[in-house]
């Protein structure tokens, strides 16, 4: 679905609302790391078996293909409409457009555009409202008042605008997030394959609010931000306190990264014992050979005249079930092993000591959980302040705190993502 584009400028009298082609392309990338996160979780670290039995696929896995499939359409078609449309760019020359004005400006298309159909225009005044039902809330939207017209594309790529802002309608409004004032101009041309459109919020306000409004951005600013709205952020609570108890997770999970980091670090010098393999069988269940008691391979050693059994061959957590059933193989049942203990805990031992790539999983996977809870908790917390509904989607305007923190954060978590299959 095509997002409503963001309004912001620089110049006071000079606003430029871009358009959605650049966003949705980014967004189907994005999109496709959902599938790709889901397959090395499932196929890489779950170690399921693409096949569960001869020519019987994996469900998982076909779901996930055809997923991917989806996302790959979505981009080639993003692609060609950026290609052939650009960017358009909305550059109006007055910003907020009064009541009883005009909405004025261009729209910049593509460069290589020299042929088009005609554009329709329909600038409307909307009133949004969200209709509550339990489970079943959704957003209303019943036009007050719209207005179409047809316009020609101009040499350059260039569609100039100019639609009549009737002067007894309601001007913008945002106060109530459940119940919104919004203008709406909607540009369309129907062409061969995928065609234009695009739909800007065009910010209206009475006469006496615009010229108030200029003359405070003649004076100095003391940028400060304006007050959370209190039903918005009740609204956004329940998100918030979720992203902060993912994140709290993600620092419990973090206190077991830094255990296992330093515990292979200090393992390199702990004293060496010979010691001998009593069971060697890895788990049936599990791709993890995990320091429990339970653990199906095991070692017993002799320290100081009291035996210890040991049940890890590195000095952390181990993830992948090829390796372990490897390792199985490498210490069967019977053989002797040279055993690398604690001199302050012989308890924990391990067979391989130092500091590998699968030290670090459990630290990045705390990275990992942290980021996402933070992602949570940061997007309803500025949601209120940055957000801006169209239908039941919410995004954060261009360029505001919240659409950083969300950009900056996807890819952290991809990032972190990329890391963990590595050292897995």
């Amino acid at each position: 679905m095509k997002q409503d584009g963001d309004w912001s400028g620089d110049a006071p009298l000079s606003k430029q609302i871009r358009g959605s082609e650049k966003k949705s392309l980014t967004n189907a990338w994005l999109g496709l790391g959902v599938p790709l996160i889901m397959s090395g979780f499932f196929f890489g670290w779950g170690h399921m078996p693409f096949f569960m039995a001869p020519g019987v696929p994996n469900p998982i896995a076909g779901v996930i293909g055809l997923v991917s499939v989806f996302i790959l359409g979505r981009i080639v078609w993003e692609t060609i409409r950026l290609k052939r449309f650009g960017d358009p760019v909305l550059d109006l020359t007055q910003v907020p457009v009064p009541l009883g004005g005009t909405v004025e400006g261009q729209i910049t298309l593509g460069a290589g555009l020299t042929t088009a159909p005609s554009f329709k225009m329909k600038l409307q005044c909307i009133r949004r409202e969200l209709q509550r039902g339990g489970k079943n809330d959704r957003w209303i939207e019943k036009i007050l008042w719209e207005e179409e017209k047809t316009v020609s594309l101009l040499l350059g790529g260039v569609l100039p605008v100019s639609m009549s802002v009737p002067p007894d309608q309601e001007e913008t409004n945002s106060d109530d997030p459940f119940n919104q004032i919004l203008w709406r101009l909607t540009v369309q041309a129907a062409f061969r394959g995928p065609s234009f459109l695009e739909k800007y919020e065009i910010p209206v306000e009475g006469r006496t609010s615009v010229a108030q409004k200029i003359a405070d951005e003649r004076e100095p600013s003391d940028n400060t931000q304006p007050p959370l709205d209190k039903k918005g952020f009740l609204s956004m609570l329940p998100f918030l306190i979720v992203g902060l108890g993912i994140f709290v997770g993600g620092i419990y999970l973090l206190t077991f990264g830094v255990t296992d980091l330093a515990t292979a670090c200090t393992s390199g010098s702990w004293p060496t014992v010979s010691g001998q393999v009593r069971t060697s069988y890895p788990p049936e269940d599990s791709a993890i050979f995990v320091n429990w008691k339970d653990s199906e391979f095991a070692y017993t050693f002799d320290v100081n005249g009291t035996t210890y059994t040991g049940h890890v061959i590195y000095p952390h957590l181990f993830w992948q079930r090829s390796k372990t059933l490897e390792m199985s193989k490498t210490y069967s049942s019977g053989s002797t092993v040279t055993v690398y203990y604690s001199p302050d805990h012989p308890e924990n031992s391990c067979l391989l000591p130092g500091t590998r790539a699968g030290a670090f999983q459990r630290l990045i996977l705390a990275l990992l959980v942290m980021t996402v809870g933070f992602l949570f908790a940061a997007s309803a917390a500025l949601a209120p302040r940055d957000g801006v509904m169209s239908g039941n989607t919410m995004t954060f305007r261009e360029g505001s705190t919240g659409s950083k923190v969300m950009g900056y954060s996807i890819v952290a978590i991809l990032v972190w993502g990329v890391a963990l299959w590595w050292v897995t």
